[in-house]
């Protein structure tokens, strides 16, 4: 199963964000890391970056990033056709849950 991952960053924080970055890039080098985004798009309410990892588990990421997630938040789920949903219904936050205007998606 693939999992994928939104990792939002208040701008103060786009260093530690750049060098978490790094990090998933090394230790998931099947990985998909987007880059930065500073510019706030559609239903997220912060700077992000996305990530998906295929062939990885779930309790595999959540371990990942809750020793190294800091200040950041991070929103886990299962990639699927219907983001909204999986969102809404799958989705798992580490560190500070963010509201998400997630109508934008409809």
């Amino acid at each position: 199963m693939t999992y994928c991952a939104y990792i939002y960053y208040p701008l103060k924080e786009r260093v530690t964000a750049d060098l978490l970055r790094d990090l998933l890039i090394k230790d998931f080098p099947k990985g998909d890391i987007g880059p930065l985004t500073d510019q706030l798009a559609s239903f997220h309410p912060l700077p992000n970056f996305a990530c998906q990892f295929p062939d990885t588990d779930a309790e595999t990421l959540k371990a990942w990033f809750k020793h190294r997630h800091g200040a950041l938040s991070v929103l886990l789920y299962p990639e699927s056709a219907n983001l909204a949903h999986t969102l809404a219904e799958h989705g798992e936050w580490l560190g500070r849950a963010l509201y998400l205007d997630l109508e934008k998606l409809n």
